[in-house]
């Protein structure tokens, strides 16, 4: 029995979709996670609290390169470090609070974003500490590069401050001790790097970029799109123009929102199995273009055109030798 070329095609087809798999798994599992959190040193034993706060990133705005989101501050006393009696007046110290974020850069200061307004912090119920909600913005610094998605990319320096709001009229600023980033809901890719040792006044600097895989993906849509044209213009029939060139820009603009927009909204895992689907059609479809079906075959004797089965000439009448 001899090697037919359907089973190259299916060979081919099968083993493409496996080293696409492969990649994508190891592209997934080589990123870092989304939730950072940075320890901010704090050696003051004149501070009488500890403060967490969180941040979950939810939208990305490219128009002013403006990251929001929601934030959650909690404020626990250090009972330590207070006298008996003081608890209340530190409670009342903290009724609302202003988040900055905050930039030095060779001791210029330079404001980021941060809290859309004041917080207020309460005890919730049988919790030993202060504790608030509200929203935040911070301005990404785009780095040099192609700035379209998915291949843009940004820097977030990290240096918050936390002011309390008093009736007094003063306004001091408390110490932060762990910010917590969450870039879960989105489809950045951060990561951290310590400027300690670059900048005195500086903490961290938080590097965002988009997933390895969506800009892979990217780049394989467009080549595809460049390989369709080009069929298009070299072997297809005049006739099949309208209905192919119809297919292309449909299939383009069902993953528009993954692949051509600035992603207000950030794509769901919906939108990369769509992709996933398309990317898989569009391979099988190049792939049975280039080893197609062979259906007829030449008479030795007339030359003619007849069926692959064929076993008698339908034009000479000769007998056929059948070959498998």
């Amino acid at each position: 029995m001899r090697w037919q070329v359907s089973y190259t095609r299916n060979s081919l087809i099968a083993g493409a979709l496996f080293i696409a798999a492969a990649i994508a798994f190891h592209l997934v599992r080589s990123e870092p996670p989304t939730l950072i959190g940075c320890p901010i040193p704090n050696d003051n034993p004149s501070y009488r609290s500890l403060t967490w706060i969180k941040l979950t990133f939810k939208e990305f705005h490219p128009a002013g390169n403006q990251f929001i989101g929601s934030v959650v501050i909690e404020v626990a006393p250090r009972l330590d470090r207070m006298k008996p009696g003081e608890m209340q007046k530190w409670s009342a110290d903290f009724k609302q609070v202003v988040l900055r974020f905050d930039h030095y850069d060779l001791n210029t200061l330079s404001y980021q974003g941060g809290g859309d307004g004041p917080i207020a912090l309460a005890f919730p119920p049988a919790w030993g500490s202060l504790m608030g909600k509200g929203t935040f913005s911070w301005a990404g610094v785009p780095q040099p590069g192609p700035f379209f998605y998915p291949f843009d990319h940004y820097v977030l320096r990290v240096n918050p401050s936390l002011l309390q709001l008093s009736d007094s009229g003063n306004y001091p600023t408390d110490p932060i001790d762990t910010l917590q980033t969450d870039f879960g809901n989105s489809n950045f890719i951060p990561r951290l790097h310590n400027l300690q040792a670059k900048y005195p006044n500086g903490v961290y600097e938080i590097t965002l970029e988009r997933p390895a895989l969506l800009r892979v993906l990217a780049i394989i849509v467009a080549i595809l799109l460049v390989v369709w044209l080009i069929y298009l213009i070299l072997s297809a029939k005049p006739e099949e123009y309208a209905g192919q060139v119809v297919t292309l820009f449909v299939g383009v603009f069902s993953i528009r929102s993954s692949l051509l927009s600035g992603a207000p909204v950030f794509p769901s895992l919906i939108d990369y199995c769509a992709l996933g689907v398309y990317l898989s059609a569009a391979l099988i479809v190049l792939i049975k273009w280039r080893f197609p079906d062979k259906k007829s075959k030449e008479c030795p004797y007339c030359k003619s055109s007849i069926p692959l089965a064929a076993t008698i000439c339908p034009q000479c009448t000769q007998a056929l030798e059948l070959r498998t």
